[in-house]
């Protein structure tokens, strides 16, 4: 990865490609449904929410759509998407999948890099591989935000 890529790579909402979470996810959008590499959530409150990876990142993207819908079994995931439903945006970097150097685990330190930054909503209420749900999450998110939850 050339440093000018790693440096676009890291300023999502600048040289990321976006559009909205709904756009994104109809029958009729082509793009991205064969692209490979990383994504990220934006709330329009909340700033990015989260952050992920896949092989094609399409399908990965649209779950999260159908969770804001409430189509998700897993508690944790469909708490979070149920809560963070309105103007989400997807922002989506492409990196070739048949590239030696940029395989599977750069993706994977691509992505953690990108949490340290962004330090996205989900991975803050639901750290440390806890994916259970949050018996309260509005009071959760405030005080993520007041710098008080632990």
């Amino acid at each position: 990865m050339s440093v000018i890529m790693a440096q676009n790579f890291q300023e999502i909402e600048k040289y990321w490609n976006s559009m909205s979470l709904v756009e994104y996810a109809t029958p009729d959008n082509r793009l991205g449904k064969s692209v490979n590499g990383l994504y990220a959530l934006k709330h329009p409150q909340y700033g990015i929410v989260y952050i992920g990876k896949g092989k094609p990142i399409f399908n990965r993207i649209k779950s999260h759509y159908y969770a804001t819908k409430g189509k998700e079994k897993a508690p944790a995931w469909k708490q979070f998407f149920e809560y963070v439903t309105d103007d989400i945006t997807v922002y989506w970097f492409e990196v070739d999948h048949t590239d030696p150097i940029i395989g599977e685990q750069t993706r994977e330190v691509l992505e953690r890099l990108l949490h340290i930054k962004y330090k996205p909503l989900f991975e803050t209420l639901y750290r440390k591989g806890m994916r259970k749900e949050l018996p309260d999450i509005d009071q959760a998110v405030k005080e993520v935000f007041t710098g008080k939850y632990t």
